[in-house]
């Protein structure tokens, strides 16, 4: 929780970095107490990264079924530990599934917001979490905010950072080849507005921010599965129409 400093009355917010490591551990905790629980995830100002002192965490679980009832869902998870408060929200599986079918109001902020945390995929040192990494990515002069996740592709990627190249638009979608090649992880078939991800397939870079011409619904689909790698901070409209002859990521923040 926050706390003041020794040496001053003035009251000391726990920074990001310190809260989402803090949302991994919580959430592998979660998930081996609870075997009801698929997904774990955060949104709000702590996902797109405009948080301040007084911030509280937006956490979403996703379980496979439940009979209680909404509002008391939350009370089965513990979130005391956690470094500043959080608010809970506990959807079934199916519940999600039509939540991502309305494309609008909440629906569609939890879908372009929400970055997840579990399942993760790096099981190379016991006991340990890889941290998610912040991007910067550049197409046609503009420069947005992105966050990579704590998969091993992501990593590969990260490691082989800065990267420029030419891309394309394949409806509301971004792709580019860059020089990684991943082993398939954790591939999707559809995946969420905002999302950033590998494909394998064609070992390229994907940014997806609405319907593709593969879409059966209001969400993104690729042409074939990819692998989820991070969120970019972008609202639909603001990736359509660049110019993709030079697309530049780089490590750090954008300012």
């Amino acid at each position: 929780m926050p706390v003041r400093s020794l040496s001053s009355p003035t009251l000391k917010w726990p920074d990001a970095s310190r809260v989402r490591k803090a949302v991994q551990q919580w959430a592998r905790a979660v998930a081996e107490e609870c075997r009801d629980v698929l997904r774990v995830g955060y949104f709000g100002s702590y996902a797109r990264d405009d948080w301040g002192v007084g911030s509280d965490l937006d956490l979403v679980v996703i379980v496979a079924d439940t009979d209680q009832p909404f509002e008391k869902r939350g009370l089965k998870f513990d979130t005391t530990l956690l470094p500043v408060p959080a608010d809970l929200l506990v959807y079934t599986a199916s519940e999600w599934e039509a939540l991502q079918k309305e494309g609008r109001g909440f629906p569609r902020t939890l879908q372009r917001e929400t970055v997840w945390v579990y399942p993760w995929t790096d099981q190379s040192t016991e006991g340990d979490i890889m941290e998610e990494k912040d991007i910067k990515i550049t197409i046609g002069g503009k420069v947005f905010k992105a966050r990579l996740n704590n998969t091993k592709t992501a990593q590969a990627i990260y490691d082989a950072l800065p990267l420029q190249a030419s891309g394309s638009y394949w409806g509301d979608e971004i792709y580019f080849r860059i020089p990684v090649t991943a082993e398939n992880e954790v591939l999707q078939d559809e995946v969420d507005e905002g999302d950033l991800a590998y494909w394998p397939a064609g070992s390229c870079f994907c940014i997806f921010f609405g319907r593709t011409p593969a879409s059966t619904s209001d969400r993104p689909r690729p042409a074939s599965p990819v692998t989820v790698i991070g969120k970019i901070q972008a609202e639909a409209k603001d990736l359509r129409h660049l110019d993709l002859g030079e697309i530049k990521i780089a490590k750090g923040r954008s300012a």
